[in-house]
């Protein structure tokens, strides 16, 4: 049974799939955590399907577009969006040196707007292009490992060390660094270079995303949302640039 809450509980937390969505104390917080990567294999499995069936209903261009840019956001009940809303404030707020919460939430909204529109300018070029299906799975699931891995890191790479919430654990951060490295390989054997081209620039999120982090009082979800839709977009936009 526990094993089970350790699985569907995470899915319940990041996702609409709510077979089991109330926190239960008896499941440690590292699993919760890794959940993460499963919600984003299950997001990449149901982004897939989707478009088979806006396929198959012959929807037009932009509107397929739209639907499958909102359908993550939507699926995770906009919690990274609001995640990724909260940490661009204050980077910014932390750079210009001011602490007004009106101007963090002016910013907060710009940033949103800049990223649904990089989003949405990605996934239409996605579908323009004709890229390798297969990376609507690859695309949410290496998001999330990066993001998990960026928090277990978290105890390494912080300047406040007592910032984090959870405690160095070598075996887990090593288990994470081969299952990246092995999604990365299956990712490139069955995408080719675009499948690599997608996996270095999410990569290069996770360096940045990293080096964001150095500065926060704390690693969190808000961390990790913002790893999560930085990553996810630039991976979409280094596809549409490099075919151009």
């Amino acid at each position: 049974m526990r094993l089970l809450k350790a699985v569907f509980m995470p899915l319940g937390m990041y996702t609409r799939f709510s077979l089991i969505s109330k926190k239960d104390s008896s499941v440690p917080a590292k699993y919760v955590l890794i959940g993460l990567i499963w919600s984003g294999l299950l997001i990449g499995i149901l982004w897939r399907v989707l478009h088979l069936a806006l396929t198959t209903l012959n929807v037009p261009l932009m509107t397929f577009a739209a639907i499958m840019c909102a359908f993550p956001f939507w699926f995770t009940r906009y919690i990274h969006l609001e995640g990724f809303m909260d940490t661009a404030a204050l980077i910014n707020s932390s750079k210009a040196g001011y602490s007004s919460e009106n101007r963090r939430g002016i910013f907060g909204m710009f940033s949103l707007v800049l990223l649904m529109i990089l989003n949405f300018a990605g996934i239409y070029c996605f579908l323009d292009f004709k890229e390798n299906l297969w990376l609507l799975i690859f695309i949410p699931l290496v998001s999330r490992e990066l993001a998990v891995l960026m928090i277990f890191s978290s105890p390494l790479i912080m300047e406040n060390k007592d910032g984090h919430k959870l405690p160095y654990n070598g075996k887990i951060l090593i288990v994470l660094l081969i299952v990246f490295i092995l999604t990365a390989l299956v990712c490139s054997a069955l995408c080719g270079t675009r499948g690599a081209i997608v996996i270095i620039a999410m990569l290069f999120c996770f360096i940045f995303s990293a080096d964001v982090l150095k500065n926060f009082s704390e690693a969190g979800g808000d961390a990790a949302s913002y790893a999560i839709t930085i990553s996810e977009t630039v991976g979409l936009i280094a596809l549409a640039a490099i075919k151009f």
